[in-house]
């Protein structure tokens, strides 16, 4: 699959034409637009992540459109002979190179969006795959008089379900008849979107995406901080430039991903240990809780997230007459 800055660059470069007729012909325009445009992917976070090639075509329309609407709005003497000039570079008309710059801007940031949305939106590839671990995990509806969540639905909690439904004007009702549509509505606007999960590389994500599920969008960030070394009045839960900034350190470092993602968990489990040891009534959950964490898959489906997001070894083929 191509990463997604070539989705980016492949867009950039359907823009640059289509913004050049659209220019009075200017194909100065359209070649600065889209080379403005491919330079801006490097700051982009999920430059790296594999995607379908059937997103290059969303991102190209939507970089292209975004790109022809600025330069739309432009006077037409920025958008042909003095505009062009502007971009070889044979005419100090701030106005113009504003305008260029403009273009290419709007044109990478939509295409960037574009690719966002379609990573990690509700139908993205990694928000299925946190729910599929998350669904055998939860189970059905259970109604533990000693569970401190109370009367529980696929993990959706009773309280949690009537600040859904009031969100949403209509009328309240017993968590057993939450639909699917409604689930995964309230997974991905509850904890995923709000925890970062998708700002984050995709085993990460989902680690951060569970925690936040068992432990709060707040309590799962400040475990996200810890994990990447931040410490004192750092470790606030709050996601901020000093938060993204070190998460891109950590991960930036030699199996960056794997270390944060091992580091996180570990700390996971010893936050189950204290809670068991704090509030005894809860030390008969810690088994399962730490399951959770790590155990191998059983005969539900469930496995532990460590064995979940840790892909099977494969088989090596070997030398020799027999091919084994």
């Amino acid at each position: 699959m191509p990463l997604a800055k070539e989705a980016v660059a492949a867009a950039a470069q359907v823009l640059g034409q289509k913004v050049a007729g659209g220019a009075g012909g200017s194909g100065g325009l359209g070649g600065a637009v889209a080379s403005q445009a491919i330079n801006g992917i490097a700051s982009v976070p999920f430059a790296q992540t594999p995607i379908p090639q059937a997103l290059t075509g969303v991102v190209a329309q939507a970089a292209s459109s975004a790109a022809a609407q600025a330069v739309g709005g432009l006077p037409g003497a920025l958008t042909g002979q003095a505009l062009t000039q502007a971009i070889n570079g044979a005419t100090p008309d701030a106005i113009a190179r504003q305008a260029l710059s403009g273009a290419a801007n709007a044109a990478t940031g939509a295409a960037t969006d574009a690719v966002a949305t379609a990573l990690n939106g509700r139908d993205s590839p990694a928000f299925r795959r946190a729910m599929e671990f998350l669904g055998p995990w939860e189970g059905g509806y259970v109604n533990d008089p000693a569970d401190s969540g109370g009367a529980t639905n696929r993990g959706v909690t009773q309280g949690v379900y009537d600040n859904h439904r009031r969100g949403n004007n209509v009328p309240l009702r017993d968590v057993r008849q939450l639909t699917d549509e409604e689930h995964d509505d309230i997974y991905y606007n509850r904890y995923w979107a709000p925890s970062h999960a998708d700002r984050l590389p995709e085993n990460l994500g989902i680690a951060q995406f569970d925690w936040a599920v068992n432990h709060g969008v707040s309590g799962a960030t400040r475990t996200l901080q810890e994990s990447v070394g931040l410490t004192g009045r750092a470790v606030d839960g709050v996601w901020g430039p000093g938060t993204e900034q070190a998460v891109a350190n950590a991960l930036a470092q030699p199996n960056g991903q794997a270390a944060v993602v091992d580091t996180y968990l570990n700390n996971r489990a010893e936050w189950y240990r204290n809670r068991a040891q704090e509030n005894p009534s809860q030390q008969r959950f810690l088994n399962g809780w730490l399951n959770r964490v790590d155990s191998p898959p059983d005969a539900n489906g469930r496995m532990g997230l460590r064995n979940f997001l840790t892909p099977p070894p494969v088989p090596e083929t070997g030398s020799g007459t027999n091919g084994r």
